[in-house]
């Protein structure tokens, strides 16, 4: 009997101080005392009421690409000290837009002399590089740099590569006239006299060129699907006229001229403007001039177009009479006070 009551009062001990029972209190125990040395109540450490902490990171977030955008200069134009573009960079670059000037990589020379074709095929083997560092390039291009940007395209440059927007400023897509009365005087015969008047008012133009014979013969490109276009000329633009900008498909909006209106693009307030609001927003801004000012300005140019195809068909023709001996005292003046034009070097 002893042994019996022995072995109950030890297995009731063992039991009270197992952690099961550490919340279990006799019915005769007037002062159930929980053992919170053991474990404390259920209500004091529930997960719900633990300090939260941060959670472990998964992977680092990195930071948004920048955006580029990408000058093309025109015809003789040096990519090493071009200063053309100086007031879109400057833009540009306080809207938060990396900026770079195509030919300034020795990877992707320019030669603005050669073929539009190769240079077209350069620029785009160039932005096809650049587009694994930005979220998106923008394209500007005056002149003859709009006519070898259309051949990018032509060569498979898209919106896959990245392209989002590109302005063209005074480009002639629809080839030159001036180019073709060049390349017309030129298949007569060196004639230096040409080279001469060529460089009338400092111009210095060059009139043999690759790039002088594709102008004559280029034909626009098609638009490119995805990229954001626009044209911009001015109506004072004795270089590249009306005819010569036709640019099927694609917004163009004709600017209020200053009196250099080929150059004059590149500084023209209105012009810039345009530019950054259509490479922000990506699309072409309305137009909120009145219509007034709007038939003014086209009119202002078709009037500076028809008097520059004057010039060049009577300017063609003197240089091809003179290979017959024809003289006269143009010639006498040209030579005189006029050199020939000479490529410009890049330093």
């Amino acid at each position: 009997m002893l042994k019996r009551i022995f072995i109950t009062a030890l297995a009731t001990i063992a039991i009270a101080l197992t952690p099961g029972a550490a919340l279990t209190a006799f019915a005769d125990d007037p002062t159930p005392t929980p053992l919170a040395s053991l474990r404390p109540p259920s209500g004091v450490l529930r997960q719900a009421d633990a300090p939260t902490a941060s959670p472990a990171p998964t992977g680092v977030v990195a930071p948004p690409k920048p955006e580029l955008v990408l000058f093309v200069g025109g015809y003789q134009t040096c990519s090493c000290n071009d200063h053309s573009f100086d007031a879109y960079a400057a833009r540009a670059t306080a809207a938060g837009y990396d900026v770079k000037n195509f030919g300034t990589d020795a990877a992707f020379p320019y030669d603005t002399y050669g073929h539009v074709a190769d240079s077209g095929r350069t620029l785009r083997d160039e932005v096809r590089a650049l587009s694994a560092q930005y979220s998106a390039i923008h394209i500007v291009a005056h002149s003859l740099g709009g006519v070898v940007v259309d051949q990018a395209f032509a060569q498979g440059l898209s919106a896959s590569d990245g392209v989002a927007t590109y302005v063209a400023l005074s480009s002639p897509h629809s080839g030159s006239d001036a180019a073709r009365g060049v390349r017309i005087v030129n298949a007569i015969g060196d004639d230096d006299a040409l080279r001469r008047a060529a460089s009338l008012g400092g111009l210095g133009f060059e009139t043999r060129s690759d790039a002088v014979d594709d102008l004559a013969t280029i034909r626009p490109v098609p638009a490119p699907a995805g990229v954001v276009r626009l044209d911009l000329r001015e109506s004072t633009d004795f270089l590249v006229t009306e005819r010569d900008s036709v640019d099927v498909g694609v917004p163009s909006r004709v600017l209020r001229g200053s009196l250099d209106g080929h150059g004059g693009v590149l500084t023209d307030a209105s012009a810039i403007d345009l530019t950054l609001r259509t490479i922000a927003t990506r699309r072409v801004p309305l137009d909120d001039r009145s219509p007034k000012l709007i038939e003014a300005t086209e009119r202002e140019s078709r009037l500076v177009g028809a008097l520059a195809l004057g010039v060049i068909l009577v300017a063609t023709a003197y240089f091809c009479l003179r290979r017959f001996r024809v003289r006269g005292p143009l010639e006498t003046l040209i030579g005189q006070r006029f050199p020939a034009a000479r490529r410009k070097p890049c330093p």
